[in-house]
């Protein structure tokens, strides 16, 4: 029963951070973006809606799961903890690389004053 707990908990705050990630990438997105008008609102708005909801259910589970950790040496040192904690490098490693990729391109792009369509080989 402790590891379908365990899991139980680990799968929800990997999923939950998740939501936050591209919570938060969406936000930047927005906040970046060229367009004022027309879809950005409801990108504004689905990112915040992410972000809102990902947070308190990622807080509740990670603190569940880290009290547990504290108070047991067992759960401190299992190994459904272990695959967790390796999961999250990967969960937020590969959307990271992701959009900070495009964002270096841009950056590059205008750094040399090229113009954007410069990105796509035309």
């Amino acid at each position: 029963m402790r590891t379908i707990r365990r899991l139980y908990f680990y799968a929800v705050t990997l999923v939950s951070l998740e939501v936050v990630l591209w919570g938060l990438i969406g936000l930047a997105r927005s906040a970046f973006s060229t367009h004022i008008v027309g879809g950005g609102a409801a990108r504004l708005a689905q990112a915040l809606a992410l972000i809102l909801v990902g947070v308190p259910v990622f807080g509740l589970h990670w603190w569940v799961a880290q009290r547990g950790a504290r108070a047991d040496m067992d759960e401190h040192a299992s190994g459904v903890r272990a695959f967790f904690l390796y999961a999250v490098l990967l969960a937020t490693l590969i959307p990271i690389a992701q959009n900070c990729l495009p964002l270096l391109d841009r950056l590059l792009l205008q750094a040399f004053r090229l113009p954007l369509n410069a990105m796509f080989g035309a």
